[in-house]
């Protein structure tokens, strides 16, 4: 395990490991600029052809522009959530993710006419819209999909406005995990260890040395603790949220409501928790106690449950060195997508170091024909290398 030291101020962060965003916008100017233009493309777009869409060719003139508007929302919002993501602390940031969230939402009320107005074409209709261009099928896939729990035009517009305030619990969440809660140094054996949400999920849960890392569960658990019944209430309001919105849209249970959007059946949700459940619950059960042994220790807890079986198997490993790893494994896909994903390292596609404010865990944002952007927060253990 590499020695902790605290983390570094967002504008004290390596440049080279952290992401390029010019991949979507050259500059913050340019991404005002084309909030600017997308909200006339829209406004635009929506006095074309609000009441005008009843058949396939007046659909087919209308979904070029409707296209075009939904790469610029996906670059947009994209370009306004990465920068807060990496300091939650920081308000231009938040400003940023703001202004564009109001735009995005206006514009999102106003466009729901044209999914509505699809939904009451006919299937012939349909068809021949898909038939007309690949690129349109999986559009009007969805739109036959949601036939079923789209509501009335008026109420779908409703829905739209309230985005923002129905999406606000993860927000709330995120904002008091990473901006307002602050973890105070401890101490083991006389040396002080620095201490933060990222630093204990992503370091002392896999250290060593079993004082230290049960400190940090300590420490950890302790600042957690001040903040449960406010993360518990706002952990409530979500799932009422999913609750009322599932029951609105006439889905059987809350499960179906949150799986539909991936396409997948009720059967391999309710197959993959009784598989844990049944089949890999066993099998942890009888690791922990065997990683209990073998570590020697006097009792298994919470806090021991992520250390490696040998510590002495788990490397340290740089971002720099981590490049080696990425390179064999992705070679076993072949020469072109091996040479592909290796440009995730000159032109920055990950945002490796950990800072203050930053969000815990890691995400991949997938932008519309960009490449991808990838947060974590690199603490040179292997883990590092697999979430990568």
């Amino acid at each position: 395990m590499t020695e902790p030291t605290a983390l570094p101020r967002r504008q004290d962060a390596p440049q080279q490991y952290t992401w390029d965003l010019t991949a979507l916008y050259p500059t913050e100017d340019a991404f005002n600029q084309a909030l600017q233009e997308f909200a006339s493309l829209t406004k635009q777009f929506i006095a074309d052809y609000t009441g005008q869409i009843t058949d396939a060719a007046s659909a087919l003139k209308a979904l070029p522009a409707y296209a075009q508007i939904q790469e610029m929302q996906d670059h947009l919002g994209t370009y306004a959530f990465l920068p807060q993501s990496t300091d939650l602390t920081n308000a231009h940031y938040r400003v940023l993710s703001v202004k564009a969230e109001d735009v995005l939402t206006q514009a999102n009320t106003g466009l729901t006419f044209f999914i509505s107005a699809l939904s009451e074409l006919s299937d012939a209709a349909l068809d021949q819209i898909a038939a007309a261009n690949a690129d349109y099928a999986p559009l009007v896939r969805h739109v036959r999909r949601d036939k079923k729990i789209r509501l009335a035009p008026a109420t779908e517009a409703a829905l739209a406005q309230l985005e923002p305030t129905l999406d606000a619990f993860a927000t709330i969440y995120g904002q008091t995990r990473s901006a307002d809660m602050h973890f105070p140094d401890f101490t083991v054996a006389g040396k002080t260890y620095p201490l933060s949400f990222t630093m204990y999920e992503d370091l002392y849960v896999y250290s060593p040395d079993t004082k230290v890392r049960r400190a940090a569960f300590a420490a950890f658990s302790h600042v957690l603790a001040q903040y449960q019944n406010t993360v518990a209430a706002n952990y409530y309001a979500q799932v009422m949220k999913e609750k009322r919105l599932a029951t609105l849209r006439g889905f059987d249970s809350v499960v179906d409501y949150l799986v539909y959007d991936q396409e997948v059946p009720r059967s391999m949700f309710d197959r993959q928790i009784d598989l844990i459940t049944n089949e890999f619950g066993p099998i942890m059960q009888k690791y922990v106690k065997h990683l209990q042994k073998e570590r020697g220790l006097d009792q298994m807890t919470f806090a021991d449950r992520l250390i490696d079986l040998d510590p002495d198997f788990a490397p340290s490993v740089s971002i720099d060195q981590s490049k080696d790893y990425i390179s064999k494994a992705v070679a076993q896909l072949g020469q072109p997508y091996h040479d592909m994903i290796m440009h995730a390292y000159p032109e920055r596609w990950v945002d490796f170091v950990g800072n203050q404010g930053k969000e815990t865990g890691g995400f991949c944002a997938q932008p519309y024909r960009v490449h991808p952007y990838i947060l974590m927060s690199w603490t040179h253990e292997l883990a590092d290398v697999y979430t990568l």
